[in-house]
């Protein structure tokens, strides 16, 4: 049955705030908590199981004889949940008569028999499998603090900030081959490194005919990709954010009350959207800065953007302009913060309401998306954004809202 295995719990806590010797007028509130928890997710119905997933299909080679079968997914009688052992450690608190109050938890984890589809050896007449194919460890932090900043007759201000961090390694995972130069450049999962690892080759300028160079993980300068080794490509970091949060406020004065959301992702890596165009036929529109790139020898001193090859085959078999689009001088901070809304609210007094046969009646706007702090200076907005291949997407514009609240009696 698909669905989250029953979970074995234990828990502790300890609320020292009501202990007879806790006696101090700045803690209102102190519980420390320790968690341990084994859950699980069984196998997604329909994917793969101890029988062969069938289903019917119709070919115009075998006409007249009826609807035949084929099999999805091969029969896996060695497939298991997959379980996650979970260790949580956490804080709860409350200060000066709950003008701060928070908590804080630490957390570790351990999936193992991770579900999911392996490449399988093509021989056996299916190219993959539904399996257990590997384990994956998750450490971090949460951290919610809630302040009452001001508390007046007509005017107050509430903060709520939320930050986040986790670290995660694969520890072990299924392969059907040995794993390439290519695969690691193009992102897939390897054990030792994070589950969304980036790499990019150590790339160092360009030569004198002004294609580009690299240093491979021996310190031997590259020039073609048939002299690519697979402990070339060089780990960069992760495309996940390492840390995450967001800083709400609110701030009220008599009928009027302001609310804004700052979101923040931050310490995690992409790949710039670079001019890939060096040779062949202009197809396509191309960034200016592809004036700069290099013309003449001596321009390897000032540029380390490719020269242009007309033709295609010539420039293959000089030089592997990954080297550059690819390497490390290419890839940067996804770090960012966005204003993610601005909500400006006026609550009509009661007498107006009541007037109406109201209980309440609110107007409100808001506008979304309006402002964003990013590291990189290419102009690119890191939530629409394919880290991993260095593709913009389409991004959501600002959009305003303004609209009337009412509940009527």
């Amino acid at each position: 049955v698909q669905g989250e295995r029953p979970s074995n719990t234990s828990i502790g806590a300890w609320n020292i705030s009501k202990e007879n010797f806790f006696s101090t007028t700045i803690l209102d509130l102190l519980k420390i908590r320790a968690t341990y928890g084994l859950s699980g997710n069984a196998p997604v119905p329909g994917q793969g199981g101890p029988f062969d997933i069938i289903g019917a299909r119709n070919s115009a080679i075998f006409a007249g004889l009826g609807t035949g079968y084929v099999i999805f997914t091969p029969a896996n009688d060695l497939l298991t949940w997959e379980r996650t052992k979970t260790i949580n450690f956490g804080v709860d608190f409350s200060l000066w008569n709950q003008r701060l109050s928070g908590y804080v938890d630490v957390y570790d984890k351990l999936t193992t028999d991770l579900l999911g589809f392996v490449p399988i050896d093509p021989t056996t007449g299916f190219s993959y499998a539904y399996d257990n194919l590997g384990s994956l460890k998750n450490k971090g932090m949460e951290i919610q603090l809630n302040s009452l900043n001001i508390k007046g007759k007509d005017f107050s201000w509430r903060t709520v900030f939320t930050l986040s961090k986790n670290n995660n390694e694969i520890l072990s995972l299924k392969r059907s081959s040995a794993l390439t130069f290519n695969n690691k450049i193009s992102g897939v999962q390897i054990e030792g490194y994070s589950a969304y690892p980036l790499f990019g080759y150590n790339n160092i300028g360009l030569d004198k005919s002004g294609n580009p160079l690299a240093l491979s993980a021996t310190n031997d300068t590259l020039k073609l990709a048939n002299q690519i080794k697979i402990d070339d490509p060089v780990y960069s970091g992760t495309t996940q954010p390492l840390w995450y949060g967001g800083l709400t406020n609110q701030i009220s004065y008599k009928n009027v009350s302001l609310s804004f959301l700052v979101v923040f992702n931050l310490g995690h890596q992409m790949r710039l959207d670079v001019n890939r165009f060096y040779t062949g036929r202009l197809l396509t529109n191309i960034p200016t800065y592809f004036e700069n790139r290099w013309k003449k020898e001596g321009d390897e001193l000032n540029t380390d953007i490719p020269k242009y090859i007309a033709n295609t085959s010539t420039s293959s078999t000089q030089r592997n302009t990954n080297f550059y689009t690819q390497g490390l001088s290419n890839i940067a901070s996804a770090s960012y913060a966005k204003l993610r809304d601005l909500t400006i609210n006026y609550q009509f007094g009661k007498n107006i309401a009541h007037k109406l046969s109201m209980r309440d009646l609110t107007i409100y706007g808001q506008v979304n998306n309006i402002l964003l702090w990013t590291k990189n200076r290419s102009n690119i907005d890191p939530e629409y954004y394919d880290y991993q291949q260095g593709v913009r997407l389409d991004r959501m514009p600002a959009f305003y809202t303004f609209g009337l609240r009412a509940s009527f009696k």
